[in-house]
């Protein structure tokens, strides 16, 4: 076997077949035409429409205006008193009020306390006497419940 190669003729490819019957160019979205819809028309809208709209009714406005804001040059003249507050009649004499005696009375509640006996029992057997000291005092345990073994 030698390192040269053989000497080969290029490789040409036989070519396409021709179609008879082109396919269909998409599902029908984005592609005009070839379906139900068709060729939209290209409409111009303008940006700031709405801005100049609103210009011109200003301008149409204004000048259909005679003049200006109406402006007094004169001052104020004082057609009546400087104080509207003035009264000319005189006031009639304070009123004396009367001062009230406060007189100590002792303090009685609005509503008793519930006492025993009558409609306002608070039970059906009166409550027992309490003990003197019922519970007796424990004597502290001497002896101790864990000794360990090294001790």
């Amino acid at each position: 076997m030698s390192a040269l190669q053989n000497p080969r003729k290029p490789n040409k490819s036989p070519g396409k077949n021709f179609y008879t019957n082109p396919p269909k160019k998409g599902s029908g979205y984005g592609y005009p035409d070839v379906t139900l819809s068709k060729m939209v028309s290209h409409s111009s809208d303008p940006y700031d429409r709405a801005k100049e709209m609103l210009k011109r009714e200003i301008m149409a406005h204004k000048s259909m205006l005679k003049g200006g804001a109406f402006r007094l040059n004169l001052h104020a003249v004082e057609c009546f008193n400087s104080n509207p507050y003035k009264f000319d009649k005189p006031l009639q004499p304070p009123k004396k009020t009367e001062e009230k005696k406060h007189t100590m009375v002792p303090f009685k509640p609005s509503s008793p306390s519930k006492k025993t006996g009558g409609m306002r029992a608070e039970h059906l057997t009166p409550t027992p006497p309490t003990l003197q000291n019922p519970v007796v005092p424990k004597r502290p345990n001497q002896q101790s419940y864990y000794t360990p073994n090294n001790a």
